[in-house]
């Protein structure tokens, strides 16, 4: 009977590690999720003020062609 316990306490302890690990995998991950997405914000903001941008600037050059 103490063979069995014994060797459920060493099951018990390998699976609260895998538990951990995979814990930490998650939070990592969503950790990379949220900086990446503040980096996405920041990248997609910058590309519409360029496209902002140029679609002013295509509009002035329209303007004087016009004239």
């Amino acid at each position: 009977m103490a063979m069995i316990l014994r060797e459920f306490k060493k099951i018990i302890a390998d699976v609260r590690k895998k538990i951990e690990l995979v814990e930490g995998l998650i939070v990592a991950l969503k950790e990379k999720l949220e900086h990446t997405s503040s980096h996405m914000k920041l990248l997609v903001e910058t590309v519409s003020n360029l496209a902002e941008y140029f679609r002013e600037r295509r509009g002035e050059k329209k303007s004087k062609k016009k004239k």
